[in-house]
């Protein structure tokens, strides 16, 4: 499991649970990108750039550090 260390504001919501724009880990920013979609397996969902949270938002690496 990852863990998130900061977030971004929400931009929704998804199962009862806030939708972060983006989200900071160890290794990065990650950027919200979509809903995972639960008739397909994790792995095939996924590329190298991306990682999922849940509830199942998957989130995309940011290619270019942004200004806070």
């Amino acid at each position: 499991m990852v863990k998130v260390d900061v977030k971004g504001p929400s931009i929704g919501t998804y199962r009862d649970r806030d939708i972060p724009s983006w989200i900071d880990v160890r290794d990065g920013r990650y950027v919200y990108d979509r809903i995972w979609d639960e008739n397909d397996g994790w792995l095939a969902q996924l590329s190298r750039d991306e990682l999922v949270i849940v509830p199942g938002l998957i989130y995309r690496r940011e290619t270019e550090a942004k200004p806070q």
